[in-house]
């Protein structure tokens, strides 16, 4: 679920529902951009953060490639929850800690996460600047940042939005609007505002067919 979203009027069936998708139509990409965070950023070890981790799967997979351990944080009780069964059932409830917490408040020391990911939380954020500002504050110098919503590849994007739309008609649509060039512009302002990013810096987002991500080490201050 996102972190930030109003989750006041979930049930515990509708995040059980939103589990069971995204263990299923949505399982295989977990592992593959797990992987590719790894690749681009490096880091394999230390304190990992998933910002609105929902079920845990992205948490799961990254703590599973890694040596990293991982904080799981949802603003939904229930999301929480569900999460914390699947971490039980990855055998990784020693590495994975389940929080119940909001993006624009995190409830963590400054300069405690080595790495942050996210994936599908951002487009649900309230206030972008509040939040890269929070993210700011709990980044360690030198601490790596990758967070949008994406797919992993071409050949997966088509075969979960194929399933999606016989589940949910104009799945396809919605995951267009969310990847917008006006999110991206609102997100890249964002960046430069928390001091994530510096004006003119061009490769702090990758977009492609696959989807958009916001991929960036924080600066270490001289």
């Amino acid at each position: 679920m996102a972190s930030g979203k109003d989750s006041s009027k979930e049930s515990l069936a509708s995040v059980r529902e939103f589990d069971f998708v995204t263990r299923t139509i949505f399982a295989p990409i977990y592992p593959v951009i797990s992987g590719q965070i790894i690749t681009r950023l490096g880091i394999t070890r230390g304190r990992c953060l998933d910002l609105g981790t929902g079920p845990a799967s992205l948490a799961i997979a990254y703590t599973h490639q890694s040596l990293c351990t991982t904080w799981a944080l949802d603003q939904s009780v229930m999301a929480v929850q569900v999460a914390s069964e699947n971490i039980a059932r990855a055998g990784l409830a020693a590495r994975i800690l389940p929080v119940t917490g909001d993006v624009h408040a995190l409830p963590f020391a400054d300069e405690s996460a080595d790495i942050i990911i996210s994936r599908g939380s951002l487009f649900f954020w309230y206030d972008l600047n509040t939040a890269f500002v929070e993210i700011a504050r709990v980044l360690k110098p030198g601490g790596g940042l990758y967070i949008g919503g994406g797919f992993g590849s071409t050949e997966l994007k088509d075969a979960i939005i194929t399933r999606m739309e016989q589940r949910e008609p104009g799945f396809g649509r919605e995951v267009k609007g969310r990847l917008s060039k006006t999110n991206k512009s609102n997100i890249k302002a964002a960046l430069i505002e928390s001091g994530l990013s510096s004006p003119g810096t061009i490769n702090d987002i990758i977009e492609d067919e696959t989807g958009m991500w916001v991929c960036l080490k924080k600066v270490r201050q001289v």
